[in-house]
This record gives C-alpha cells, sequence and structure tokens, in this order.
C-alpha cells in the first residue's frame, strides 16, 4: 500500500508547553495527515488537518476563542483537498477518512470530502457530541466542520469490533483490522482523547508503520517520557491514561525499532519525512 505524509496548516506554542522545563520560545507545529492508497479499497486518508471552512469559524466568537488560545497558521493552497488535488486526487476519490479524534487540526477538513467514510472510535464521539458550543471549543472541538450527513457516512468502532492482536503488536493486544487483509490495523491510544485511534500501516515501500495522532506530540515525547506542562492538563481527557499510553508506545518503540513511529505534531518527523513522497 502506497504512504505518504503531508501536511495542512500549523499552529505555534512555546515549546516548554509541550517539552515540560525546556525554553518558552515558540515552536511551530504542522497538522500532519496521512495519505494512503489501498489497492482495493482506494483513498484513505488518516486525520485532514486544517481547512477553509476552519477559518470562517474561527472568525467570529465562540469559534474565535480557538485561534486566539492556539494560533494557526493555514492557506487555502495548504489544504488536504487542494494538495490532493494537486497530486492528482480528486475530492470525490477520498473513499476513507481515519479520524484519529475529534479535536479541530484532526478532522478540520472532513467536510471537504463528500463520498468518503468516516472511521471513528464511538467512544470518541460520543464524548462531545453533546457538548455545549463553549464547552466543546475548550475541548479543541467545533460543530461547524461536521458535515450534515456525517451520521449517514460513519463507521464507528466498537470495543465488539476489536479482535486480539498477534505478539508483534505487543502491548498493543486488541484492534481493528480495517479491512481485514491486515495493511491498515486501528488500536486505541487513549488519554490525550478519549477514543484516539492510532494505526498501523504496512507499507509497500517496506517500511511498517504507527501512526500515533496526539498519544505523544514529538518523537522525543515518548522515547524520553517527557511530558507537557501541567496546563495542558484540562485539554486531555485523562492524564493518567495519557502518561501509560506514552510508557506503551516506548515500549513497543524499543521492542519493534524498524516501525516509522510518526506523532502527528512533530517537528522532526515533518523535517525528515513530510511532502517527500512514499514513506
Amino acid at each position: 500500500m502506497k504512504v505518504q505524509l503531508l501536511d495542512a496548516g500549523s499552529c505555534v506554542h512555546p515549546q516548554h508547553v509541550v517539552l515540560r522545563n525546556r525554553s518558552i520560545r515558540p515552536m511551530r507545529f504542522h497538522s500532519m495527515f496521512s495519505l494512503m492508497i489501498h489497492p482495493k479499497e482506494g483513498v484513505i486518508l488518516f486525520d485532514t488537518g486544517y481547512s477553509e471552512q476552519f477559518l470562517d469559524v474561527t472568525r467570529k466568537f465562540p469559534g474565535r476563542i480557538y485561534t486566539l488560545t492556539t494560533p494557526v497558521r493555514f492557506s487555502r493552497e495548504e489544504s488536504a483537498v487542494q494538495k490532493l488535488k494537486r497530486m492528482g486526487i480528486s475530492a470525490n476519490d477520498v473513499r476513507h477518512i481515519i479520524i484519529s479524534h475529534f479535536h479541530a487540526d484532526h478532522y478540520g477538513a472532513i467536510a471537504d470530502f463528500p463520498k468518503a467514510k468516516y472511521w471513528f472510535h464511538h467512544g470518541a464521539w460520543e464524548s462531545i457530541r453533546h457538548k455545549s458550543r463553549w464547552r466543546a471549543i475548550f475541548s479543541g472541538f467545533l460543530p461547524e466542520l461536521i458535515p450534515q450527513d456525517f451520521v449517514a457516512r460513519s463507521v464507528p468502532l466498537h470495543a465488539r469490533d476489536q479482535i486480539p492482536l498477534p505478539p508483534e503488536f505487543a502491548p498493543f493486544q486488541r484492534g481493528v483490522d480495517m479491512f481485514g487483509d491486515e495493511t491498515i490495523t486501528l488500536v486505541d491510544l487513549h488519554g490525550h482523547a478519549t477514543g484516539q485511534l492510532g494505526c498501523f500501516v504496512q507499507s509497500e515501500m517496506g517500511t511498517p508503520i504507527f501512526l500515533i495522532a496526539d498519544a505523544s506530540w514529538t518523537t522525543k515525547s515518548f522515547q524520553e517520557i517527557i511530558v507537557p506542562h501541567p496546563i495542558t492538563k484540562i485539554l486531555f481527557s485523562d492524564y493518567d491514561i495519557y502518561q501509560q499510553t506514552l510508557h506503551d508506545i516506548k515500549n513497543f518503540a524499543a521492542k519493534r525499532p524498524e516501525y516509522l513511529i510518526i506523532p502527528s505534531h512533530c517537528p522532526h518527523i515533518h523535517h525528515e519525512h513530510c511532502n517527500k513522497g512514499d514513506l
């Protein structure tokens, strides 16, 4: 299966917010998403980054609060739909979108792809769908970015959909074999957000890939177990589980060094692998 790493916008935070006890200088974090082309299922995205609609929603209150607390850099040309178009992939060609979790920098462009099925953890959607507009914003969720036919196109994943995984995935014991052919396996990476999903991908280039979304904001974070600044606790669904997930990823990386592990915002990964062709 072909796999590429792309980006659609970025945000800026002081370095010490993401890497505790580091510098206060601003640090840019790109919103990366993955393009996968399955031999039978066609075009698949893991997350989408920001969108033009995101800019519209955040120009006025209460959506404006999002960009006041998390300054965003984004232009139309950077959007997933425009990047794919330049690659010869139309919006209608995208058949599946895996939503790692419902923070706007991850699902913000799902409405740009009118034919896609949306795959996500059932608990992730249930945790935010009934929140008031104000509470939703402080959870990183902008309900205006959800298309009207979202439910009709959804494939919510439940615990009953999971199967035992082979020992080589340890410490991850259960997951969802998305198409039943072991090309894409979805696992729970709880803590940062309820029902956050990670994704094991088998690339035709030979390097196995583990997309970990925001389970770790940088590679160094899971390698050295560097937790974010305590102020970020207000954004996390469960800080203790977040730390356990971080340790699980570290343990997996130690056992399976052949895997390319991709945090969605890691500057090093962005520099080395993003917008550079097949992985």
